[in-house]
């Protein structure tokens, strides 16, 4: 698919992660890349890549298939986990690789396969075809009313039902309450010790049980995600915090969880809407914003509430 001039003038450039671990090669990958127009960021280790995902979203990855702290299989397992399944990954030898290895890098996540010495038009043609892939299906995805990996809201579904909630509150006089549920630790802060795809499945699977079909349920961010629920008062929002948060811990206390679940709720809620000078984003800001409090204070009550105090116990 081709872009017209003003289309590409407004894309950004592509992000692409080379990781590897001899300078020559790297080298030769960002020689062919950066006068193309793509940005380009050289890793030597599995374990940098790892550290620097938890800041940057790449368009691509081009990974050394024999690192020295990880086998490239794991990384493009670990990679995939993190970033889901629409970015490509390319494995790189110096050598052509067995059926075998073929195979389990396909199986690890990996699209595609490049053997040395570089082909320059051949990469090229190869990577822009699978970003060009990628850049469809994020457009897709943001302009999308539904998450595609959870099946809840999108932060655009999500805001449009939100507007809907609380225009119905301000005529009727309602009340509107508002839970954002993550993880105990912010992965934007610290890089997580437990898988984040892990966390997102388990919380999909305990706020699908306790929602209501008149909440609006949606998901912020990989790990964080948001139950926005009408005719709620404060009170209301924390019974539904303490659900969940006895269910979390029932789920932790099952022999096959392979770790607990600990997390922590922001809460917000408006007993008047229309009495109130808040907006419907505001109103998952706030709710946000006491979340992150509960994160950095890991010591504090696991639920938090955001300018208000009520008991937990």
């Amino acid at each position: 698919m081709s872009l017209s001039n003003e289309e590409a003038a407004d894309r950004r450039p592509p992000l692409v992660l080379i990781v590897d671990d001899e300078e020559w090669s790297a080298r030769a990958f960002e020689s062919v890349l950066s006068p193309h127009g793509h940005s380009v960021i050289r890793l030597r280790s599995a374990r940098q890549t790892l550290e620097r995902l938890q800041t940057i979203s790449p368009d691509a990855l081009l990974i050394k298939s024999d690192l020295p702290d990880l086998m490239a299989s794991e990384l493009c397992r670990a990679v995939r986990a993190q970033l889901g399944p629409s970015t490509p990954i390319f494995l790189v030898s110096s050598a052509p690789l067995r059926r075998a290895q073929r195979l389990e890098a396909l199986t690890s996540g990996a699209w595609d396969l490049i053997t040395l010495p570089l082909q320059a038009d051949e990469l090229l043609l190869r990577l822009n075809t699978y970003i060009e892939a990628k850049f469809e299906t994020d457009r897709a995805r943001e302009e999308s009313l539904l998450d595609l990996g959870s099946g809840l809201y999108s932060i655009r579904g999500l805001l449009r039902r939100v507007r809907e909630l609380t225009l119905e509150a301000y005529r009727t006089h309602g009340a509107i309450g508002c839970l954002v549920i993550g993880p105990e630790d912010d992965p934007s802060e610290t890089p997580p010790t437990v898988e984040p795809a892990w966390i997102a499945s388990r919380l999909i699977e305990l706020i699908n049980q306790a929602g209501r079909r008149s909440d609006a349920i949606g998901r912020l961010s990989q790990t964080d995600f948001v139950v926005v629920a009408p005719r709620t008062t404060a009170q209301g929002v924390l019974r539904m915090a303490q659900r969940l948060r006895s269910a979390a811990e029932a789920l932790s206390g099952e022999t096959t969880e392979p770790q607990p679940l600990r997390i922590r709720f922001g809460c917000y809620a408006i007993d008047d809407f229309r009495e109130s000078e808040v907006d419907p984003v505001q109103l998952l800001i706030r709710a946000t914003t006491a979340l992150r409090r509960a994160q950095r204070n890991v010591a504090s009550e696991p639920i938090c509430f955001f300018g208000q105090s009520y008991s937990v116990s």
